[in-house]
């Protein structure tokens, strides 16, 4: 007995084991709130996974006429059994002051079927005090009741979000014609009525009596042409051919073929210096590290250096942002830069950091790969201070 007991719970462990990952299930829209001081504050949540990453939007809604909220782009964790929800950026903002873009939540979540709870925590700028609380969610079968999805829907954000996209209608495919061959019927001669043919030539006679008479047209007969009977002419004998004179031998030239046309030049790579100026001038710059790029081009790749607690940066090339507010996580975020004269012969790479994470200070690996090279540089900063490095353009010797 007990040998099929252990064979019946070694069959179904996979099974419970699967029904209690965290990562079933959550993909959905969450409604409730989370609590701070003995008030609750209304709050939702709309998470989508795309290739194994999640993430979503948040919506907070403050005061009691419902007319303040804020919606922000949240990345997700998960570490074992808990969802760590963090704000990424900010994406809609009702409050006149800049305060909800320097304050990012951190939620520590466990799912358990349709309930989502767990602990918040706030990571204020300087000056503000850091908020803690509980955190309570539903998962909710109908969109209408959210505010979320509503504001998703009038930004034209829901192509992001897997479940709330709308399906392509398929053509309908055209159905076989089934094409069936009739066959004339067959006719009994037996039972159609004849006619004598004697009693219809007499018919046709009247018939022929009773009309009018009409005179044909005259026809003017034509002369018929008279046939012209040319003599033989005799065929001349065909004249022996002539014999035909030695081709003289072309002379020893070279034929000139055409040159090639020139190859067409190189379209030149502009870098993307589209984002915006950032104002460095607030934090104090170390230089902790200087590289001579001698090619036209580098890749950087970006970590979290030890364990993901929530750090965002922005990459600010030149004082222009080129990466802005990249969550770092243990998967690498790539970006090519490339290295144009307008851009000068020393160029300032600053590591910008937006937040301080779980664990501060904001810190994070960067690998930058340049003229088959690796170089590896751990960088940390805070809201007072900045990490750079030096991109030197080497000199092509003459």
């Amino acid at each position: 007995m007990k040998n099929w007991l252990s064979i019946v719970v070694f069959i179904l462990a996979p099974v419970f084991c699967t029904a209690q990952s965290p990562q079933n299930g959550l993909a959905g829209i969450w409604k409730g709130y989370f609590k701070s001081t003995e008030r609750k504050i209304p709050y939702e949540l709309v998470i989508t996974q795309h290739e194994g990453t999640f993430s979503g939007y948040s919506y907070t809604t403050f005061g009691v006429k419902s007319n303040t909220v804020t919606m922000k782009k949240v990345l997700l964790n998960i570490e074992g059994d808990k969802i760590i929800v963090y704000d990424d950026s900010l994406v809609y903002n009702t409050i006149q002051k800049d305060l909800p873009r320097q304050i990012v939540q951190v939620n520590t979540l466990e799912l358990n079927g349709d309930l989502l709870t767990g602990t918040f925590i706030t990571q204020p700028p300087p000056g503000f005090k850091t908020a803690k609380g509980s955190v309570y969610l539903e998962k909710q079968s109908n969109k209408e009741e959210t505010k979320l999805v509503a504001k998703l829907e009038e930004m034209d954000l829901t192509d992001s979000i897997s479940f709330l996209q709308k399906p392509v209608l398929a053509a309908k495919p055209i159905e076989k014609v089934e094409i069936v061959k009739t066959e004339a019927p067959e006719i009994d001669s037996s039972s159609v009525a004849t006619i004598d043919p004697n009693i219809a030539k007499v018919k046709q006679k009247e018939i022929q009596m009773n009309q009018p008479v009409e005179k044909a047209p005259e026809v003017k007969s034509k002369p018929a042409p008279v046939a012209v009977v040319k003599p033989p002419v005799a065929k001349p004998k065909p004249a022996s051919p002539p014999t035909a004179a030695p081709k003289p031998k072309p002379a020893n030239t070279e034929v000139l073929k055409p040159s090639a046309p020139p190859p067409a030049p190189k379209p030149i790579v502009r870098h993307n210096t589209t984002g915006p100026k950032v104002d460095l001038s607030k934090r104090t710059i170390e230089t902790i590290d200087e590289l001579v790029i001698e090619s036209d081009s580098l890749q950087i790749s970006l970590y979290d250096n030890g364990e993901v607690d929530g750090d965002t940066v922005s990459i600010i090339l030149n004082g222009q942002a080129i990466v802005s507010r990249q969550g770092l996580t243990a998967s690498a975020f790539r970006k090519t830069i490339y290295i144009t004269p307008e851009l000068g012969d020393s160029i300032q790479l600053v590591m910008y950091a937006e937040n301080l994470g779980s664990l501060p200070p904001n810190s994070g690996l960067l690998i930058v790969d340049y003229d088959n090279r690796r170089k590896e540089i751990r960088f940390s900063g805070d809201l007072r201070k900045n990490a750079a490095i030096t991109l030197k353009r080497k000199k092509k010797d003459k």
